[in-house]
Parts: structure tokens; sequence; C-alpha cells
């Protein structure tokens, strides 16, 4: 399996930040989906994840670490927080697909349950 595409899409909020849900695509047919919420930097995430892109495309979708790797050092200074949040969601939706493809809930991926309730605070 290899990652063939990976697109954004921008959301704004009604203050006008923008956000973005990124879709990581595979020649498999199976895609991950991945989001960055970071407020005042909408226009850089994007551009970010369209550079990043170059990186992942036509590699191995379980290779996330050896991906995250290179992403973040690919440059001549490491990642810094613009490119950080781009990573990110490139890097869930690269998770999404290794669930998928093993048709196995995230959370048991990453090493399953930690407690069975919660307790919430009204």
């Amino acid at each position: 399996m290899k990652v063939t595409q990976i697109k954004s899409f921008p959301i704004a909020d009604e203050d006008g930040r923008v956000y973005y849900i990124v879709k990581v695509e595979t020649d498999s047919g199976i895609y991950g989906l991945g989001e960055v919420g970071i407020r005042n930097w909408g226009g850089a995430i994007g551009k970010a994840i369209e550079h990043l892109s170059q990186v992942v495309i036509g590699e191995d979708p379980f290779s996330t670490e050896k991906l995250w790797q290179q992403m973040f050092r690919g440059g001549f200074f490491p990642a810094d927080k613009v490119y950080s949040c781009a990573i990110s969601a490139i890097d869930i939706g690269l998770w999404d697909i290794k669930a998928k493809a093993l048709d196995m809930p995230l959370y048991k991926l990453l090493g399953g349950p930690v407690r069975d309730k919660v307790v919430c605070y009204p």
C-alpha cells in the first residue's frame, strides 16, 4: 500500500479562524483523516501540508515513525509550530489508515484502554 494523495480542506469558524481537515489517500482505496486546529496560522498550515505531502506521497503509510522523522527533520532546521501542526494532521491520517487496514479500532492499535469508565463532573 502506498500514499497517493494528500488533500487539505480549510474550514473557517465565525471569527474567521481557519482550520483544516486532512485526507490521506492510498492506492488501495483506504483513506485516513487528520485535523489541524491552530489559531491565526490557517494559511500557513495549508501551505505546510502541501509542502509536506511531497515527503509522504509514494510511501508506505505504515512507516509512520520514518515519515514523521522525515517531515520533522527534513529541512535545515527542525519543524516549527506551524510545521509541527501540519505534521500532526498528516500523522493522524496515517494512523487512521493503519487502523482501517488492520480492521482494528485505533485505540487498540495504540495499546488499548487504560480504564473502562471515566468519572464526569457536572
